[in-house]
């Protein structure tokens, strides 16, 4: 089973169900944010939309669903409304560039952009901070968060977009890897 196959690449063996399911929703949750975030990332240069196909059928999976026929909301679901936010920041899994996205209608100004490293014990490792602007319906790139030597394979990244008195207007946690980990597995 590829879908299994891949959860444990990205988050190792389940012991149990219960475990293969919660890890499941997880990616779930990533891999539909992680749609939405390329769309975010090439907004209205070589992308205008996003179409989810089958994203509700009619009998339990783990992969792809963003409700159930019982209209139980799965990790898709969440990580839809994550990467859909109106104001949104991101980091690409590809080349680690952390950006903000705006889907309104007004500029944002004198914005910060805050990425912040920490292990799995909470510890804080970096921080970096940059100051953008983002046009109306637009992105801004603010920088590219490099991987360093010493951070654990596994840590989180935890990225703010702050507006210029310092009101948080979002913010997200990412479950960052080293790049030479693979974030998917092949049949």
């Amino acid at each position: 089973m590829a879908t299994g196959r891949a959860i444990d690449a990205r988050l190792g063996a389940s012991t149990s169900l219960d475990e293969f399911c919660r890890r499941a929703q997880f990616v779930n949750y990533e891999s539909t944010r992680a749609m939405f975030e390329a769309w975010n990332a090439n907004l209205w240069r070589d992308a205008t939309g996003l179409l989810l196909w089958m994203s509700h059928p009619a009998w339990h999976s783990t992969v792809w669903q963003t409700y159930d026929y019982d209209l139980d909301v799965n990790g898709a679901y969440y990580g839809s409304r994550k990467g859909c936010e109106p104001v949104h920041v991101q980091a690409n899994a590809g080349d680690w560039t952390v950006l903000a996205a705006n889907h309104t209608p007004g500029a944002i100004d004198r914005a910060a952009v805050t990425a912040t490293v920490y292990d799995l014990a909470g510890k804080r490792l970096d921080r970096r901070q940059q100051t953008i602007n983002v046009a109306p319906s637009d992105i801004a790139t603010a920088f590219t968060y490099g991987w360093k030597p010493g951070y654990p394979d596994l840590h989180l990244l935890r990225l703010e977009l702050r507006d210029r008195h310092g009101a948080l207007l979002v913010d997200q946690h990412v479950l960052a890897l080293p790049p030479a980990t693979p974030r998917t597995s092949r049949s």
